[in-house]
């Protein structure tokens, strides 16, 4: 044998090998992967049917051999918070949270965790964050508020729904909320400014006049409330709630 075919013998073999080394360890991982994914559907399955205590073992066995699997720690998280074990919920979430921060899912969990256990600031300042990402999402700005309100600054949560406001223009259900958050501060000017606003956008909306002079009635202002009632009955001469409240009956409820 020549030394040249020699030579091409040895890289024939030694590329053999290789190839056959790397399809085996490229056979091992794709089993090791094959063998978490089914782990993680069977935890699911449990999961979803209520066998907590098939499920937990199935995924914290399977976090073990991959701990940064954010799918199971969220799955896990959620067992957990059925379990009414908040705590370990939020530890699994806050992970999770970190090694996939563009999952909206696992982010509006954690608040949803972090209402049970009373850190509202904390829930507040992730519908903060989705707010900056979906600028657009109304039901983001509710949340947000809500969990102000629930932390007990008002103050902020009014600037949530201005902040809306200012994109979406004047709102009855923000416009409502403010109200309701001006009464319960003691401001009955601003209660009543933010129901006059909802008028001026739209004046030819009874309810909302109807609304203003109810209020008018409950805080003692007679006068405001019955010009309120013959402006209703001026737009809408046949309103029997405002003729009433003219009359001397009872006001318009809200």
């Amino acid at each position: 044998m020549s030394k040249t075919t020699l030579i091409r013998l040895v890289l024939w073999i030694n590329l053999s090998l290789a190839l056959h080394t790397g399809t085996t360890q490229a056979q091992q991982v794709s089993q090791a992967a094959a063998d978490l994914e089914k782990m993680f559907v069977d935890a699911c399955r449990e999961r979803i049917v209520g066998n907590y205590e098939k499920a937990v073992p199935l995924l914290e066995d399977l976090l073990k051999k991959d701990n940064k699997n954010h799918a199971a720690m969220y799955e896990l998280a959620r067992v957990y918070d059925a379990q009414n074990k908040p705590e370990q919920a939020e530890r699994l979430l806050l992970s999770a949270v970190a090694l996939a921060p563009g999952n909206d899912w696992y982010a509006k969990f954690l608040a949803d965790v972090y209402q049970k256990t009373g850190k509202f600031l904390a829930a507040a300042s992730i519908y903060e964050l989705l707010v900056k990402k979906e600028p657009n999402n109304e039901n983001y700005y509710f949340k947000w508020a809500y969990f102000l309100v629930k932390a007990d600054a008002v103050d902020r949560a009014i600037k949530v729904y201005d902040e809306l406001e200012k994109r979406i223009g004047t709102n009855e259900e923000s416009v409502r909320r403010k109200h309701s958050l001006y009464i319960g501060m003691g401001n009955n000017k601003k209660a009543a400014e933010e129901l006059q606003r909802l008028i001026s956008t739209y004046p030819k909306r009874v309810e909302y006049r109807h609304l203003l002079a109810s209020f008018y009635d409950q805080i003692g202002d007679k006068a405001k409330a019955q010009a309120e009632y013959r402006e209703i009955l001026r737009i809408a001469p046949n309103d029997a709630k405002a003729a009433l409240a003219l009359a001397g009956g009872r006001g318009a409820a809200t």
